[in-house]
């Protein structure tokens, strides 16, 4: 297994007769191959020295594992309000909260993206408030991202799922504007089913995997045909047998997403690879919501809204956009929309869609664990309803 780790295109230094070494001097080794520190003379597999260090080079840590950073040759673990390190200091806050000396500090206006410097001025809100002297305003209901957010009666650019636009406000869907794919009902009037993606204002097949966007009102560039297909341009992708390069009738390159065999035709990886050699399941490098597993297989992290679990599939190091990764490695979802004051909307993703629905106690649950819960029964004149 340790064998797989070690780049076959480094040259061994032999003349020393120790393993691992790429160079020697006289009888001993003075630089070990990249993955392995030199200490008491011998070369040992350096993550069994630093732990959670990624990349070893020139016999010192380069790169940490996501979650981590260096400081004074070690990795240490990310507070967890910050998102930038250098050289072992804080430079950058996660949003909502602004660095003051060494130190992550919360922003007090509600809504706020960037409190820079001061915490009771925001100048920056999230993309459902306008940015008004400092204060963050929602001018117009279900408007998910305003055409001028500095501007106090800009209108609305796009409107939250189940809203369309008219005159610059939001109106809510009906049955009647729903749009089709393939004879499939789309769950609102701006998302389109898995099959399909929201083209020239309308659903379209795209045999797209996986999109830049997880909405569907603006275009969104593929980034992840279905198996079996291979990118034709910005959103569409179209079947094929994976060649990208051939030698009169052998194929000597596939695209990604493509193995080459050993009769040299292309066979599509596994749905959780992203590149792959030798067979389906043997990655090369994971699907955003995978991490490398024993650097052959991916495995999917065990929280849905979780985008990144590098180094352990159980621990989330990066969440997806409305979420927050807590100090256990878990993501949190953030409150969608607020009257200023206290949290009045909640969405999460759930079944492969967005769900809207009211806070508890004014935060926001997984959608996920409401589902479980046993629904309340709602009585009137004796008759009960659930």
């Amino acid at each position: 297994m340790l064998l797989l780790l070690i780049s076959l295109t480094t040259a061994i230094d032999v003349s020393c007769n120790i393993p691992f070494c790429q160079e020697c001097k006289g009888n001993q080794c003075s630089l070990c191959m990249d993955g392995f520190l030199l200490q008491n003379g011998q070369c040992v597999y350096g993550r069994s020295v630093i732990k959670h260090c990624k990349t070893i080079k020139n016999n010192k840590c380069y790169r940490c594992f996501d979650g981590y950073h260096i400081h004074h040759g070690e990795c240490e673990k990310n507070d967890i309000l910050c998102v930038e390190y250098h050289k072992g200091h804080c430079q950058k806050c996660r949003e909502g909260y602004t660095l003051i000396g060494d130190k992550c500090n919360k922003c007090n206006v509600p809504g706020c993206v960037d409190c820079d410097g001061d915490v009771n001025k925001c100048n920056w809100c999230y993309h459902q408030f306008l940015t008004i002297n400092g204060s963050c305003i929602q001018s117009i209901d279900a408007c998910d991202t305003y055409v001028n957010p500095l501007f106090e009666n800009s209108p609305c650019l796009n409107c939250r799922e189940a809203y369309w636009i008219e005159d610059g406000k939001c109106v809510k869907c009906t049955e009647s504007d729903k749009t089709t794919c393939e004879g499939k009902d789309k769950d609102s009037c701006r998302k389109c089913n898995s099959d399909c993606s929201f083209v020239n204002g309308k659903c379209e097949l795209t045999n797209c995997a996986e999109h830049s966007l997880p909405y569907d009102s603006i275009p969104s560039k593929c980034k992840r045909c279905k198996p079996g297909y291979i990118p034709v341009d910005f959103e569409f992708c179209k079947k094929s047998d994976g060649c990208l390069k051939k030698v009169g009738d052998k194929c000597s390159q596939c695209y990604d997403n493509y193995f080459l065999t050993k009769d040299f035709s292309c066979e599509p990886c596994d749905v959780s690879c992203q590149t792959c050699s030798n067979s389906a399941k043997q990655c090369t490098s994971c699907v955003n919501e995978g991490y490398p597993h024993t650097h052959e297989t991916c495995e999917v992290c065990s929280d849905t809204g979780c985008s990144s679990c590098e180094e352990n599939k159980d621990f989330c190091t990066r969440c997806y956009d409305g979420y927050s990764v807590d100090e256990n490695g878990k993501c949190v979802l953030k409150c969608f929309e607020t009257d200023g004051k206290v949290c009045t909307i909640c969405r999460d993703m759930y079944d492969g869609k967005y769900k809207f629905y009211l806070p508890t106690n004014g935060t926001c649950e997984r959608y996920s664990e409401i589902a479980k819960k046993p629904k309340e029964k709602k009585c009137e004149n004796g008759v009960c309803t659930e």
